[in-house]
């Protein structure tokens, strides 16, 4: 197993999608799901061997991107406009 991580060493912002479902059957749970976009991966990613990346977002765009408006231009703007950094892969099991 490989982790990544931000040679800048800060949390980093990850752009997802969560959604709520309500059992109609109140005997039942929820189910919650939470999705992290991804997109073509840098590099230093692919040079691993994974052709996916989670999306970093910068910090001036999270109130956006947890309260949007209704217009898809915005959060079409945060994903294009991430966070560009340097992932540093390490080795943690076979």
């Amino acid at each position: 197993m490989i982790e990544f991580r931000p040679s800048t060493g800060k949390p980093m912002l990850a752009a997802c999608l969560w959604s709520r479902w309500i059992n109609p059957d109140k005997n039942k749970p929820d189910l919650l799901s939470l999705a992290l976009i991804t997109d073509e991966p840098p590099a230093e990613v692919r040079a691993r061997g994974h052709d996916r990346c989670i999306i970093p977002i910068r910090e001036k765009y999270v109130d956006a991107w947890l309260n949007p408006q209704g217009d898809v231009s915005m959060s079409q703007q945060i994903l294009s406009d991430r966070e560009q950094l340097y992932f540093e892969g390490s080795v943690l099991s076979d």
